[in-house]
């Protein structure tokens, strides 16, 4: 299968995991949740390296690499502010709004999928 499908997949594994902890009452559901999450998590990464790989050439590798941990920093700056007044909310609303903020992702990844826009369109 693909680096493009695994990165679907992985998407979808991880967001499943703060759903579980939103709708979670048991460790069952909490510990099924973790366990996808962290699947979830390694499939990302490593389909994200692997189209890394595939496309850049070493050079380019180099900068987006670098580029990369120096823009990670903002959403960071962002949502943490955001979040934390979340969950002074409440913490399962936390949960909740970080699993819409994971399937609206998804949604926008799926759907850019050539393959996904002959079937929707």
């Amino acid at each position: 299968y693909g680096p493009k499908l695994m990165l679907m997949i992985g998407g979808l594994f991880l967001s499943i995991m703060p759903f579980s902890y939103f709708i979670g009452n048991n460790l069952a559901w909490l510990t099924a949740g973790t366990i996808l999450g962290v699947i979830g998590a390694s499939a990302l990464a490593f389909s994200t390296n692997m189209l890394t790989i595939e496309l850049l050439n070493q050079e380019d590798r180099n900068y987006y690499y670098t580029l990369n941990a120096f823009f990670s920093i903002i959403p960071y700056l962002i949502l943490i502010p955001v979040l934390s007044y979340v969950a002074q909310q409440g913490v399962t609303n936390l949960f909740l709004v970080l699993g819409i903020i994971s399937i609206s992702s998804m949604i926008l990844i799926v759907y850019r999928q050539p393959i996904f826009t002959k079937i929707f369109h």
